[in-house]
C-alpha cells in the first residue's frame, strides 16, 4: 500500500521566489481568488519576463497553498509587513514558515 507523500512538486515550485512573493503580495487583495490573482498580475504585466501560463502557475501553485488558506489570513498578515518595509531577510523567513506550513498541512 502506498503511503502519502507530504513533499510535492507543487509546494517545490515556489522554493527561493520571494522576490515574486513580495510582488504578488503587493497585488493581492482580500477577496482574489488564485485566478483573479494571475490575471491582475499578467494585466499589470508584474512579471513582464514571465508567460500568462507561468504566473498562473506562480500564484496557483507557489502562492496561494502557502498563503491564501483559511480566508487569505497570512496574505493580509505579510501584506501589511511587506508595505511596512519589514526587513527582506525577515520576510524571507516568515515566507519559508508557511512553506513550512503548507506541507505540514498537505500531508496531514
Amino acid at each position: 500500500m502506498d503511503t502519502p507523500r507530504p513533499y510535492t512538486t507543487q509546494l517545490q515550485a515556489g522554493l527561493g521566489m520571494v522576490r515574486e512573493t513580495i510582488s504578488i503580495l503587493r497585488l493581492w487583495e482580500p477577496g482574489d481568488t488564485t485566478v483573479s490573482l494571475a490575471n491582475k498580475a499578467i494585466a499589470q504585466g508584474v512579471f513582464s519576463r514571465s508567460t500568462a501560463r507561468r504566473t498562473l502557475n506562480l500564484v496557483r501553485e507557489m502562492f496561494a497553498p502557502r498563503f491564501l488558506r483559511e480566508a487569505g489570513r497570512s496574505a493580509q498578515v505579510l501584506k501589511v509587513l511587506v508595505e511596512a518595509k519589514v526587513p527582506l531577510d525577515d520576510l524571507t523567513q516568515l515566507f519559508f514558515l508557511h512553506t513550512a506550513r503548507a506541507v505540514s498541512c498537505h500531508g496531514s
